[in-house]
């Protein structure tokens, strides 16, 4: 039988947000009966306990890496930090036993729609890194790519500035000892996909989570706060740039490219909706 780990970074004390992962990890447990999924919580380490020369000596790090492009805030920090000792476990063989690893955050959503199927492909395809949600609902309007044939994920191509967020995704022993050395070379945010996914031409999205982008976030909080805002012609630029990039590419994959947006919505209405792009310039 094949063995997947779902490890869940959450604070200790997020007992609402832990009771409710709890709930749908038993409901996902009981009716996936050919596959052994175990589940551990990683107490994720909380940025503002930590000394403040701590904190500073880790933005001082990144300031002289200059990735970032802006100071990282204690939650940012914070996440930075359990995601890298995840990783890091991974990367020694901590979880050797298991065919898959998945990491997830506390106030993800399970998508329970052919999620049987999608965990039996994951294992299969086996692929390096795989997004299971994620990317904030602009960049999913701007990322394209085009279906796997049984469609049950979709490959993401072209500009990865527009990949956001690790509330859910799944990596390989090898790629987590690739995003460790990456990270020590050149500290950046834990999130910095362009950086941490640089050699990947595409990369899947398996539609398993869902994120409540009404949940308050510590983090978005720090972003908001310590981000630099770019003036509107940087903006501009940028969104520009990444649609010219993502159609340049699109013409070389002999593929129906449609949407991020358009293959998530198709996941959520129906198992037979055949997908069809619904943001067409």
């Amino acid at each position: 039988m094949k063995k997947i780990l779902i490890l869940c970074v959450s604070l200790k004390d997020s007992e609402t947000r832990r009771e409710t992962i709890k709930s749908q990890i038993r409901h996902l447990q009981k009716n996936i009966l050919d596959i052994q999924i175990d589940f551990d919580f990683f107490d994720a380490v909380y940025g503002k306990n930590l000394p403040a020369e701590y904190l500073s000596f880790i933005d001082l790090r990144r300031e002289f890496s200059g990735l970032c492009d802006h100071a990282l805030g204690p939650s940012e920090i914070g996440c930075f930090l359990s995601h890298m000792i995840l990783w890091q476990r991974h990367a020694q063989g901590d979880y050797a036993q298991y065919d898959r690893i998945i990491i997830l955050e506390d106030d993800v959503i399970f998508n329970f729609n052919q999620i049987h199927e999608k965990l039996i492909s994951l294992i299969e395809t086996h692929p390096s890194f795989a997004f299971l949600g994620g990317h904030s609902q602009p960049s999913r309007r701007r990322i394209r790519g085009y279906t796997s044939q049984d469609q049950l994920y979709f490959n993401m191509s072209g500009p990865k500035d527009l990949y956001t967020a690790t509330f859910a995704y799944s990596l390989t022993r090898e790629q987590a000892r690739i995003f460790v050395e990456k990270q020590i070379k050149r500290l950046t945010y834990i999130d910095d996909w362009k950086y941490l996914l640089q050699k990947h031409n595409t990369v899947p999205f398996y539609f398993c989570f869902e994120h409540d982008d009404e949940i308050p976030s510590s983090i978005a909080s720090d972003r908001q706060n310590f981000m630099k805002k770019p003036n509107r012609f940087k903006k501009n630029y940028r969104k520009i740039r990444n649609d010219l990039v993502s159609r340049i590419i699109s013409l070389f994959l002999f593929k129906k490219i449609i949407r991020l947006s358009a293959f998530i919505a198709a996941n959520k209405n129906s198992l037979n909706t055949p997908i069809h792009d619904q943001n067409k310039d």
